[in-house]
């Protein structure tokens, strides 16, 4: 299966099919943050929430990992506040850009990807 936690395909034409793959693992890190109060997610759920966005960018159209890694980090507080996270708990984002994206390998990464940098989307809730 691969070390990708989650997966959207492309068909020959581009365009990303309308549904995704996301491991078991963190499909049942999500649903276990569902089901808490969501104020102090574990590790585990904040790269839960952070894959459905990843996947969920891709599935937009953007194929690049770096860019699709880059906007979900921008868009994983609105994320979470959709699956129910306060406003102050949905900051999760910025968990996982200080301690996730560093580590991320280099395909997942790009230095355009700050304040002001060519993939900034100019959120007010990005990390």
């Amino acid at each position: 299966m691969g070390a990708d936690l989650g997966y959207v395909a492309f068909g020959p034409d581009g365009v990303p099919e309308r549904r995704t793959l996301i491991k078991r693992d963190q499909c049942g890190d999500l649903s276990d943050y569902l089901r808490s109060d969501q104020e102090q997610p574990t590790s585990e759920q904040i790269v839960a929430v952070h894959v459905l966005t990843h996947e969920a960018i891709h599935m937009s159209g953007v194929r690049s990992e770096a860019e699709t890694e880059c906007l979900a980090m921008q868009r994983d507080a609105q994320m979470a506040e959709l699956l129910g996270a306060s406003p102050e708990a949905a900051r999760l984002s910025v968990t996982y850009w200080r301690e996730v994206y560093p580590r991320m390998p280099d395909a997942y990464r790009s230095e355009e990807c700050t304040s002001g940098g060519a993939l900034d989307a100019g959120r007010p809730d990005a990390p």
